[in-house]
């Protein structure tokens, strides 16, 4: 057993994001073999003012490892490394720099000196935990010990209420309105399918933000009659809400913050027993390939393929997609459960 300061920027108290979920869910796992100090750290723009704070709960607690999510949150570990000599760990999510970038919240300039500061100080780590094995290779010799711990689900996820199948094919999204997200490419398949009269749907959506914004796009497209909104819904209610679909979809786009981050609607929509469609994106094609419980659909003609790919499922019977789905569901029980994950995570914070 190891006493482990956990240090975190973000707020665990709501956990609606994927990336606080991931972060609690992984304290989770450490508290199961090891001691959890767990502190919320300040705003990275007072470094010294948290560096002092830090130092002095170093001194009294002397941890063994102290820990970190995310390469937003990289620097306070480093210093304290780099004064106290203890060792550090951190779990990567994906290239912060680049999703910064691609958001508008940072130049060209600014987020490239950014991940070259990630890449300096992550040689330091002596444990970098990542969500796919393309982190690695990006990083590649700068880390000493690189893992490769995807997204999970817990065992309360897998839904076990009744399923009461749609009287009409209903295609389900959950997340967020950004681009890197594909709900509008969704929405503008949908409403390919209604103007070329392929089949009859409903699309069941999920969402946290741009009620507004989304409201107006279903006018534009012809699909506000077709569609149920549910907006803000609290997490553990969510598998209830999409269990009312046919099929799941995840179309984000390939570009660099979805290459080297992860997909965490992923193993929850696979948890579901409910046929899902995604793009090889990030970790997908080296996680699932040969699995036979998901369709996989390309980036490169994401409109084409998704199309194609829900015209298939409409035309399979309901006893065809269980059997799709009950693969998903086993291969996620297999590999992706936060317990199975879990065992990783402690095995190598343990060899430490």
């Amino acid at each position: 057993m190891k006493k482990i300061l956990f240090i975190t920027s973000a707020s665990l108290a709501d956990l609606k994001r994927g990336t606080p979920i991931r972060i609690f869910n992984f304290v989770e796992q450490l508290k199961k073999d090891h001691q959890v100090l767990l502190y919320e750290s300040v705003p990275t723009n007072q470094l010294l003012k948290q560096l002092w704070r830090f130092l002095v709960i170093v001194k009294n607690e002397k941890p063994d490892l102290v820990m970190t999510a995310t390469d937003v949150d990289i620097s306070l570990p480093f210093w304290l490394k780099i004064i106290t000599g203890v060792k550090i760990a951190i779990d990567l999510h994906g290239l912060a720099a680049a999703e910064m970038y691609f958001h508008g919240q940072m130049g060209q300039i600014k987020s490239w000196l950014f991940q070259r500061k990630i890449s300096w100080q992550i040689r330091w780590y002596d444990l970098v935990f990542v969500v796919s094995p393309k982190l690695i290779d990006y990083y590649g010799h700068r880390l000493k010990q690189g893992v490769v711990v995807y997204g999970g689900v817990t065992t309360n996820e897998f839904y076990h209420g009744a399923i009461r199948p749609p009287a009409v094919f209903t295609i389900g999204y959950t997340g967020n309105c950004n681009p890197y997200q594909g709900v509008n490419t969704v929405l503008n398949v949908a409403s390919r399918i209604r103007q070329k009269n392929l089949f009859s749907f409903r699309l069941n959506l999920i969402l946290s933000n741009g009620r507004g914004e989304i409201e107006d796009q279903l006018k534009v497209l012809g699909l506000s009659d077709v569609t149920e909104l549910h907006f803000k819904v609290p997490h553990e209610e969510v598998p209830a809400l999409i269990a009312a679909s046919d099929v799941l979809v995840i179309a984000r786009p390939s570009v660099p913050m979805t290459e080297y981050a992860y997909p965490s609607k992923l193993p929850e929509y696979l948890a579901t027993g409910i046929p899902v469609v995604t793009t090889r994106v990030g970790p997908v094609e080296a996680l699932f390939q040969d699995q036979n419980c998901l369709i996989i659909i390309s980036p490169d003609q994401v409109e084409v393929e998704l199309e194609q790919a829900l015209v298939k499922l409409q035309v399979m019977t309901r006893a065809e997609r269980e059997i799709l789905g009950s693969r998903a569901v086993a291969f996620v029980r297999q590999n992706l459960t936060w317990d199975v994950l879990g065992a990783t995570i402690n095995k190598n914070v343990e060899a430490l």
